[in-house]
């Protein structure tokens, strides 16, 4: 007889309403740790009871939290913003997804309108999720951090961000998203979460070469 796997779900509900419902088994273990962490048994206990978990932070679904608010900024699900770039409130503050990467590089031109260079890709992002989570301006070297986590190297990330009219580029590397260019951003990070970046959507994101 073959005995099945129990598959275990994070289910997130707010009464009777489904809020959430993940089956992820490195985060449902991250959860579980911390409700042990948090339990009346641990109460005593100085290093776990007060200490803020980053997991439970950075997925709090309150209506007000950054990454609800993020994933409605952009368009997308929060189950489909966490796959895509895994927001956290610490350094690299983003992992970017290698498969949403691919769909990028395959359906977008090397070169030319609707090209997206690295930097500004992860640029974009950056800007998008610090606002959304009160952590100022990022840079360029932060952005470079970003693209690391899957490996892709930019050596030409300032010229990456002088050329794209939605982020301006301040003193130290700062990125600083252009107000009158929010959709275009948005459009990018939305595009990238969803792995579907349309012909209209390039045009309307950029008409020259990044």
């Amino acid at each position: 007889m073959t005995t099945k796997k129990a598959k275990l779900r994070i289910i997130l509900k707010a009464d009777a309403t489904v809020v959430e419902d993940v089956e992820n088994p490195e985060l449902w273990q991250q959860v579980l740790a911390a409700i042990h962490q948090n339990s009346p048994e641990f109460s005593g206990n100085q290093e776990t009871s007060g200490a803020s978990n980053p997991i439970i932070n950075r997925l709090d679904t309150q209506r007000n939290s950054p990454l609800v608010q993020f994933a409605k900024t952009i368009g997308v699900s929060q189950q489909d913003l966490i796959g895509a770039v895994d927001p956290s409130l610490e350094a690299p503050y983003l992992n970017l997804d290698d498969h949403c990467w691919e769909a990028m590089k395959k359906q977008t031109p090397k070169r030319g309108p609707g090209a997206i260079s690295p930097t500004a890709l992860a640029g974009t992002l950056l800007s998008l999720w610090f606002k959304e989570a009160g952590l100022g301006h990022p840079t360029q070297g932060q952005a470079l951090e970003v693209l690391d986590t899957i490996g892709i190297k930019d050596v030409n990330a300032s010229r990456s961000v002088k050329k794209v009219p939605w982020l301006q580029a301040r003193s130290g590397g700062v990125m600083v998203l252009n107000p009158a260019q929010i959709s275009k951003a948005t459009g990018i990070a939305r595009s990238f979460c969803l792995k579907k970046w349309k012909q209209e959507d390039e045009r309307e994101r950029t008409g020259q070469e990044v």
